[in-house]
């Protein structure tokens, strides 16, 4: 560490009028600061989202403040930065990020919900969305002139299962209040991991509520706040639609928001839903290929397949045949799983969606009002 007799000469007068010993001041060491404890829990965002919509604190780092030791007595450092460092567990701060900086005599920071989920993502490698991921935090202490630095004398863990993608599905009068049932899943139009949009166009009845996967099971769903708003209750208002119809459903879980709006069109309907690719022959007709639509609604087709093969990609064929096809436009052949295929466009090269090389078992979901897809690989 530098010579740091140049700090001394900022704290004499201090430490002179906080003594009777008038010799000039020597440093002695520094002691750094000590971080407090923290919560033990695992942060799961998606659940303090939906359950505490108001919460905006996550945890309340603490420390205390740094200390310089001279033959006068102890002082607090000054000037001095404290920099919160975080890294993923077991890496021993060799790629440790600063998540903020602060300067003064401060001895705690409030840690943002969202903001800390959306940085853990941003900054940890390793971190996604949905797992759960152990941190370090440490506090790296600057003084004097910033280039002098020591570090807290401990580490804390931290906990967190970043926010992302949960799943959701309807549940109400269309199938009994089941609420087990994943028949009935919300779409995302895309991948991108900052759109908290999903949506459902399809047919609705009578009341329903929605449930995500973590809460499969139990009475936790999203619930009718107001026109606009939602929140996860145990005993909420359900949703309502005025008559049984088509109308799209758009649910934002970021904000708790959401719209019901009628679909006026009158949609095609088709006997069958295939998923082809080269495990099954490219066949329209083969039974292994074909999907099932829902009890309720003629429109929402699913299935679960074994690809032995994933050369050359899939696609979607409806009534047995090519005159009825869904696939991807020739620029978005890598959207997976999320996305909307076309229905029956002429496209430049009759494009497949590309699975890469990862054979093995998806769950695949086509809304053929909208096209919208779900290929997962589980």
């Amino acid at each position: 560490m530098k010579k740091i007799s140049y700090i001394i000469a900022a704290f004499i007068g201090a430490v002179a009028l906080a003594s009777c010993d008038t010799r000039e001041p020597a440093l002695k060491n520094i002691v750094p600061c000590v971080i407090g404890e923290v919560p033990s829990e695992v942060f799961n965002i998606s659940d303090i989202m939906q359950k505490e919509p108001e919460r905006q604190t996550l945890f309340t780092l603490t420390w205390s403040p740094a200390q310089m030791k001279t033959n006068n007595g102890e002082v607090n450092v000054a000037p001095v930065i404290y920099n919160i460092e975080f890294d993923a567990y077991g890496n021993g701060f060799n790629g440790a990020k600063a998540y903020s900086i602060i300067s003064g005599n401060a001895s705690s920071l409030d840690i943002p919900v969202m903001d800390f989920s959306t940085w853990v993502l941003s900054n940890i490698p390793g971190a996604k969305p949905g797992t759960d991921i152990s941190l370090e935090v440490r506090i790296k202490v600057q003084y004097g002139d910033a280039e002098n630095y020591t570090y807290s004398q401990n580490a804390q863990i931290v906990k967190i299962n970043p926010f992302g993608y949960q799943p959701l599905y309807i549940i109400g009068d269309r199938n009994g209040w089941n609420n087990t049932d994943t028949s009935y899943r919300l779409f995302k139009n895309n991948n991108d991991g900052g759109d908290f949009t999903q949506t459902y166009t399809g047919k609705f009845k009578g009341e329903f509520k929605l449930i995500s996967k973590g809460c499969l099971g139990t009475d936790d769903m999203f619930c009718k706040v107001s026109d606009t708003q939602m929140a996860v209750k145990s005993s909420g208002e359900p949703f309502r639609v005025p008559a049984e119809g088509y109308y799209t459903l758009t649910v934002n879980i970021m904000d708790m928001t959401y719209t019901i709006t009628p679909y006026a069109k009158t949609p095609k309907t088709f006997t069958s839903v295939g998923f082809m690719g080269a495990w099954c022959g490219w066949t329209t007709n083969d039974p292994q290929a074909q999907m099932k639509a829902t009890a309720y609604d003629p429109h929402i087709w699913s299935g679960t397949f074994d690809l032995a093969t994933v050369d050359y990609g899939v696609k979607f064929c409806g009534n047995l045949g090519w005159g009825d096809k869904w696939q991807p436009d020739a620029t978005k052949t890598e959207e997976i799983p999320f996305g909307i295929a076309e229905y029956n466009k002429d496209i430049a090269g009759d494009p497949n969606f590309s699975l890469g090389t990862n054979t093995g078992t998806y769950f695949v979901m086509l809304n053929d009002i909208t096209g919208n897809y779900i290929i997962e690989k589980q």
